[in-house]
């Protein structure tokens, strides 16, 4: 599995993830590689986040993490390939 970051003018490495991932991975990844990524691409907005609402990453706690980082986050319909700009990168 592979977290990646891009924008209208940036296209970020991807960040391998190992193992299956969890919760903890996630924030992880999130607060070392998406933030960064995308306030270095948006740093005037901070960017947008897109996420896919998968059950273990949706929590309370991912949640309280997007705020707490004041991440502007798109609500995005679960399990939407065909609506992912990933697919097509």
């Amino acid at each position: 599995m592979f977290l990646d970051s891009f924008s209208f003018s940036v296209v970020a490495s991807l960040m391998p993830i190992e193992d299956i991932m969890n919760l903890y991975k996630y924030i992880d990844a999130i607060e070392g590689k998406a933030i960064p990524d995308m306030r270095k691409a948006s740093p005037e907005s901070g960017g947008k986040f897109q996420w896919d609402i998968v059950s273990c990453l949706s929590s309370e706690k991912s949640e309280d993490e997007f705020q707490e980082a004041k991440l502007n986050v798109i609500d995005w319909p679960g399990n939407s390939p065909d609506l992912n700009p990933t697919e097509n990168l």
